[in-house]
Formats: structure tokens, sequence, C-alpha cells
């Protein structure tokens, strides 16, 4: 049952950062804004990897707002000159408008002045980075090699090595999350790091989140930057498709390149502090329109529902707003129509009309151009609206107030409970390496079963990406993973029951597919079906994974052939699948390359009507999914939750790379191993079905633990060595959410990524916060990734599944210990006992409890607290 709507606190903007082609800074904003701009420009093709000269063709008529070179040092952000090409060019875009925003808040270059601690860094992007889509490309060269002699084969990988480079930040500087990180690190601050995407909803996701974190008091300040740069001739090829045709006449409007930085704070904080005060965020809403295809599907309903909610939260009525900022590809879009029968009679904006639609940037350039509207004096002093239609589906509204007008009288805040309400997980699904199924899953690991094992050749070629052991440029040293079960799809995915034809199924992403049949089981558990979900409330759908996906490295890679065939040699059966590749987008495609669909697909199929988002902090991406899914509960924004995680690494891409950085076992993983190596990788997806625990006791739901709290820091120090006093941070931070003591939790589920540097800062880690107590029974330490090895984006969903299945059986699984163990672990100072074969969980004195760590590359740090129900 959906609660009455409630009034957030209110957010103050005391900081904004704007880069555009045309102009940095917010008044070069306000002159282009007001001002006769630049005529917008050809698609910058030249700057990619070679494509066909049809695709070139197709290309030359669209226009918009590109970047030319953008001549920015990396060195004034501390990036060391070896990992120039390892970098992606969309972060120093952010990194720049990021300082340009703590620099307009006043606080310096070094950001004096601000609580460190409790800063969160959220960044939003969309599409590949340019470093993902090399990586692939020169990957994907590998397979051209295949079948040649072992002297070829070399000779080929060095040219590719030579044409796009190898480092070993390769993999980092593909991840959106690791700009998060490189923004934190640039300023010590040691709050939540994560980066999100949701198409052209992308800002809108990433105010959400970080208006949720601020009103749980979970952070004190929160820098959001989204941005967009356009890396290939795949994305306005799909992007055509949808209606985007480059014609701000037309259907669609001119893309734009740029990025946006917004420094948010409580508005008491921000007023206790004497920041400048550029705007007011004072309500937030949204509502979702499900549909099968992906497209502008707001309707008028759902668009005047999250109008009301929006001002209701800032005690206000649609009439006492002046204007409304539409978020929009033009006026003539139709997205200004809904916006019209939401707010009747209010004058329209739209600044993509004089800018250029910046997709994951739409969102934060409308609240822009508003703020800049509250800034004109000769403006009516009244609250403005920015309203957005996202391709989703996805209908948002924002609204803004001035600075010096106090509050009117709406609601109450959502304040924070002095003991938050534990958050039921009422359903599980998920699938890992040959398990399918939470059954199966829980059966091999009671068993002890070895999940890891030869990866297939269809997934390592090993003539050309083998190096038998050693480490070789572009070249994989292992050759063992936890591979998905082959007949996965014939026993998991039913797309009849989830109304997807086959068409529709043939465009989506193998993450898509996995994601969906995992979701399917996990609501099964919970037992949705038409009768409940009329009562559930509002909706909230949070899926962790990569951002940039396979399907859509493989397009990038087929159209960008000609490169490949400029470095080894021409192909003309590869050059002209380059040209069938074209010719096969349709307006399916780009529903199955973007990460934040997976997540709109669950809500799609299942009619859920959920807001949506993606989700990526590194390795610890899927608790970082619960987290966003949990604080929304607590605070009464969503009423039902689906969260969770999906990557599958066990791929020649993946492999390569981390070899290349030396992260992977010759063997198999063994966590907490004295001769410990490095990790396997392992694919996987899980999904859990979150409640708070009053709506799903008094719905007799079943229960298989509850999230009692959660604790998320940044280690600001290393992009790659862990830091033991960052994760013992995040530990603390979730043992004060969940008001509970170290002596109460028996057993924690560790990260083990089986490196003795690893594994060593995580059990010194644990002995900081959990040693030194009263503890009677030693604490029982494990890791799933001996099981089924690193599911990366997965791998908290993997551990915290293991957890909740062993506290709902009173059985603490055995952990697989490969090699002896490692002396010099500080166990006994804890004291600690790693499980190594199946043990009773006994009742206690309390509820039994549990906890779960996960840690991802770039310093970022989850630690949740569970117990039985």
């Amino acid at each position: 049952m959906q609660r009455e709507p409630f009034t957030i606190e209110p957010v103050a903007i005391v900081g904004v950062g704007c880069l555009h082609p045309w102009g940095a800074g917010i008044d070069a904003f306000r002159r282009l804004l007001a001002d006769e701009r630049p005529e917008f420009a050809p698609y910058p093709i030249d700057r990619f990897w070679r494509a066909p000269p049809a695709v070139r063709a197709r290309l030359s008529r669209r226009r918009g707002a590109f970047f030319g070179e953008l001549g920015v040092d990396l060195r004034q952000f501390r990036i060391p000159k070896v990992y120039d090409r390892a970098v992606s060019t969309i972060t120093p875009m952010l990194m720049q408008a990021a300082r340009d925003c703590v620099r307009d808040a006043g606080y310096g270059d070094e950001g004096s002045g601000l609580p460190k601690e409790t800063v969160d860094v959220i960044v939003g992007t969309c599409f590949g980075l340019d470093s993902a889509l090399t990586n692939a490309l020169k990957i994907h060269g590998l397979t051209w090699l295949a079948d040649g002699d072992p002297a070829a084969v070399e000779a080929g990988r060095e040219a590719l090595r030579a044409r796009f480079g190898s480092s070993s930040h390769d993999r980092l500087g593909e991840m959106s999350s690791s700009i998060a990180s490189r923004i934190g690190a640039m300023y010590g601050w040691r709050g939540r790091i994560m980066a999100m995407e949701d198409g052209d909803s992308t800002g809108y996701a990433a105010l959400r989140t970080a208006i949720l974190s601020l009103a749980e008091r979970q952070s004190d300040a929160a820098l959001i930057a989204t941005g967009q740069r356009f890396e290939s001739v795949l994305a306005p090829l799909v992007l055509a498709a949808k209606g985007f045709d480059g014609d701000s006449a037309g259907a669609g409007a001119p893309l734009c390149e740029g990025a946006v930085a917004l420094l948010l704070k409580r508005l008491e904080d921000a007023r206790r502090d004497g920041d400048r005060i550029r705007a007011v965020v004072a309500g937030i809403a949204a509502r979702r329109t499900d549909a099968l295809e992906f497209r502008y599907a707001g309707s008028d309903d759902a668009a005047r529902e999250c109008a009301r909610e929006a001002c209701f939260q800032a005690g206000l009525d649609i009439a006492d707003v002046a204007s409304v900022e539409c978020v929009v590809p033009g006026l003539r879009h139709a997205g200004a129509a809904t916006a019209a029968a939401a707010f009747p009679g209010r004058p329209l904006t739209c600044a993509t009309s004089a800018l250029g639609h910046g997709f994951a940037n739409a969102g934060l350039t409308g609240i822009v151009a508003a703020i800049l509207s509250l800034d004109d004096e000769d403006a009516p002093k009244k609250p403005l609206a920015v309203f957005g239609v996202g391709l989703g589906g996805l209908t948002w509204t924002v609204i803004l107030d001035r600075r010096d007008k106090p509050r009117s009288a709406g609601g109450p805040f959502a304040e924070p409970a002095s003991a938050p309400e534990p958050i039921a997980v009422v359903g599980l699904g998920g699938c890992f390496g040959p398990s399918l199924g939470r059954s199966a899953y829980w059966e091999a690991l009671c068993a002890g079963a070895d999940g890891i094992g030869r990866i297939s050749d269809r997934v390592l070629p090993r003539g050309a990406a083998f190096s038998g052991g050693a480490a070789r440029a572009l070249t994989s040293y292992a050759e063992n993973g936890g591979e998905l079960n082959a007949d996965w799809e014939i026993h998991r995915f039913d797309a009849k029951r989830l109304r997807l034809f086959p068409k529709r199924v043939a465009a989506l992403d193998v993450a898509h597919r996995i994601a969906l049949s995992v979701a399917a089981e996990a609501l099964d558990d919970f037992g949705l079906d038409a009768g409940r979900r009329a009562d559930l409330g509002k909706a909230m759908v949070v899926c962790a994974s990569p951002l940039c996906l396979a399907r859509e490295r493989e397009l990038s890679n087929r159209l960008h052939s000609p490169e490949l065939g400029s470095v080894l040699g021409p192909d003309e059966s590869r050059l002209a699948d380059a040209e069938r590749a074209a010719e096969e987008i349709d307006s399916f495609t780009l529903d199955g390359l973007l990460a934040g669909n997976i997540a709109a697909l669950i809500s799609s199929c299942f009619q859920l009507s959920a807001e949506t988002m993606a989700i990526e902090a590194a390795c610890a991406s899927s608790l970082a999914a619960v987290h966003v899914g949990m604080q929304a509960l607590r605070l009464g924004y969503a009423d039902f939750v689906v969260a969770g995680g999906v990557e599958l690494p066990v791929n020649m891409r993946d492999l390569i790379l981390c070899s290349t950085q030396l992260m992977l076992s010759r063997d198999k993983i063994a966590p907490f191993a004295a001769n410990a190596d490095g990790f396997s990788p392992g694919d996987g997806a899980g999904m859990f079905v979150l409640r708070r625990l009053s709506d799903a006791r008094r719905d007799n739901d079943p229960i298989y633990g509850c999230i009692i709290g959660v604790g998320a820091s940044s280690d600001a120090a290393s992009m790659t060595a862990p830091d033991p006093q960052g994760q013992a941070l995040a530990i603390r931070r979730a043992f004060a959410d969940g008001r509970a003591s170290p002596d109460s939790i028996a057993y924690v589920e560790a990260h083990g990524t089986g490196t003795r540097i690893g594994d060593g800062v995580e059990i010194s880690a644990l002995r900081d916060v959990y040693g030194g107590g009263a503890r009677r029974d030693p604490l029982l330490i494990g890791s799933v990734k001996s099981n089924i090895g690193h599911a990366f984006a997965a791998a908290g969903a993997a551990g915290l599944m293991k957890t909740l299945l062993a506290l709902n059986s009173e059985t603490v699984p055995p952990t697989l210990l490969r090699r002896e163990l490692n002396p010099d672990l500080a166990l006994a100072a804890i004291p600690g006992a790693i499980v190594s074969k199946p043990r009773p969980w006994p009742a206690s004195d309390g509820p039994r409890r549990a906890a779960i760590n996960s840690f991802g590359t770039g310093g970022v740090n989850f630690h949740i607290l569970v117990e039985a129900p």
C-alpha cells in the first residue's frame, strides 16, 4: 500500500559548473541562451575510428554541438602521463565541470571548508566511453588473427598494441565510476562514489539519488556531474532510428556534447554555512509509463501526477509555478505537449532548442537553464518547474525555488528515524556460473561445489588470445572462470511470459535477458500477481551493471571494422559485415544497448510502473544498488523495490584487460591463501525484492532476512590499491546506520578477491572494527568467490544472496580453501576463523546477524548488515 505523499527537506544548489562546445561556465550558458547561438556543426566523424563510406554518408547531414580537441592537460587533475591513452575523454570534461562547480560555490581549488568525510560524488554518462570502445575494438582485432600461424598472430598483436595502446589502467579508464573516484580523490572526499545511467533521464536519476542520501543524513554534501560525449558512429545511428533526426523542426533534435556539475547541500546547512544559494530544490517526483518498445511514452495523466506530487512537496499549487523548462527534444516535440498538460497555461521554455539535446546531460542542463531564469530580476518571483520525458517512458518534475523565499507549509519533512526501519528481503532470484536459479546456487554452495573450470574455446580463442601462463600484451594468462551455463536461456528465459517477441529479444544484450530471468524468479518467489501489483504502491528498479554492455561493443566493433582493416590488412567479408551492421539498426537497437534499459525492461515486462536506473560502482555495484533502493524505502519515496546486479566477465575482453593489470590467478582463485595470486572471473546475476519490514509483516510476505544498516565510503587515496582505513570507515558507518554492535555479528561474507594484498587489507579492516570487543565465539569469515569466481558488478549480489540463504537455513556453507591458509592474516586479533566446511548457525541471545563486504576499484567500499527475521 502506498503511503501518503511527503515533503522532502529542501536542498540548496550552492555551486554550478558548465561545459559546452560553445562556452564554459554559467555566464557563458547565460549568453548562449539569451543571444544568437552559433550554427550547429556536422557530426565529427573524422575523430572516430574508420567507418564504411555508406555510414559516413548517412551521418554527413547530422548536425549538433560537438567538441573539437579539448586540449586539457590531465596533469592538472593528478593523472600521470603514462595513463593518458587509458583515460576516457569525458573524464577531464567532468572533472573540469566539477572543479568549476566547487570554485563557483566558493570552496576554492582544494574544496576547503566542505565536510570531506561526507561528500558523495555521483556521475552520469550514457553510451560507451571512448576508452571502452577502443579496448573492445583492439581486442576484437584478435579474432581476425585466430586462424593465423604463431608468427602472424604475434605480428598482428603487436600492430594492434601499437595502434591502440595497452596499459595496466585500460579497464579502470573505461569505467564511469572511476571518474567519480578521480573527482573524490582530487578533493580528498570520502563519501559514497557511484555512476549511473538512465538514458536522457540520467540527470534526474543522479539528482534524486543525491537527495535521498542528503535526506537520510548519510551525506552532508553531494557533487553530481553528468556528461555526454559521442564516441563512435553507433550512437547517432541508433538515435536516428528512434527519431533523433538532427533537425529541431522534426521529431528529434540536434545532439550536443557537454558536462554540468551541481554541488548540493541541505538548505538548513547551506544557510548555516553562509553559502551562496543559487536555487532550492523544493520538490522532485517521477512517474513511469511502461512500454515494451522504449519511446517517449509518458502520458498526460502520469505527467499530472508527478507534477502534483512535486508541487505538494514544495507546498505549492500548479498555478504557483511561473514557467516550465522542458527537457525534451525541442518545443515542437510531443513531450512539450505533455508538459503543457501537466502545467496548463504556464509558459514553456526549452534550452535544448538553443543548445542541442545533451542526452545524459540534458536533465542537468535544464536545471541550469531554470537557475538562470530564477536569477532574472525581471522574471516573476515565483518557483519554476523543470519537466522531462525520457525515452524509457519516465516523466519527471523538479521544482526550483528562489534562495530567499521561505518554505510554504506543504507537509512534514521526511525526517530520518532515530532507528531506521529494517528493510525486508522478500524475494530472491539468481544465476551464478553453472548454477541456474536460487535453489541450485544454494545447493552447490552447501555441497562445496567448485563452479570454476576451464573456459570454453568459444569464449577464449586460445590461439590468438591465450599466453599459456606468461603475461604478454593483449593476451590472457588465465583460462579458468565461472562460465555461465551454456543452456541457461533454454532453462531460464521465457520470452512469451515476458511478452517479448523474437525480434525484440534478438536486439537485447545477454545482460538484459539474464537479468529478466533472475528478476522473474525473485518476483515469483515474492508472489507477484495481478492482484498484488495494484496494492504495492510506488515501485523502483535499480540494476547494477557495467554501463557499456557487450551488445554496444559488438555493434561498434562491426561498424568500425575498416579501422581494423587498416591495421591488420583488409578483409572484404568483414568490411561487408560493417555495411550490414548499419542496415540492421532499427528502432529496437537502442533498447538493447543501454544499461539503464535493463531496469526499465524489468519494470515493463512485469508492469511495475517503476522508476528505474542503472548503477555502476565497480565491484561494489550490487550493494550500491541495494543501498539506493533501501534509502528510497526508508524515506517513503518508494514502497516496493527490485534491486540487484548482473555482469558476465567470463569473456575474452575482460580476461585480457584484467591480465594486463595482473589481477587474475594463473590457476583458480584461492581467497585467504598464503600464495594467493588473484581472482578468477565468474558470470552472474542476482536480484532482490525489498519492502519495509512493517509492510512485509502486514502482508505475510516470506522474509529471508532484514537489512538493518549500510555503510559506504571512498578511499580517496589510490585508484587501485586497497586501503584498510577506507574499508574500516565503511564498516563503522554500517554499524552507526544499523545501531548495532560488531560483537552481534556472527559471520562476515568477505570480498575475498584472492590476492595477498587485498585479502590482508580486508582482514586488517575487519580487525580494526570487529576486534577487541566482548566476542564469545570467533567471527566466521567466508568468500563465495572461491565457489563461483568474481562476478564484478554482481559480486555483491552473490555474497548477499549466500548470506541471506545461510541466515534462513541456519547453516554457513564452506569457502573452498584450495591452498594453505595465509598465516600472516590478522585473524587471531579479531578473533576470526575461515569457514572451510559447513557450519551450523545456532540461535544466539539476539537475532542471528551477518555482514557483507563489497569493495571496488577506485576505492569504492560498501558494508551491509543483515539479520534473521
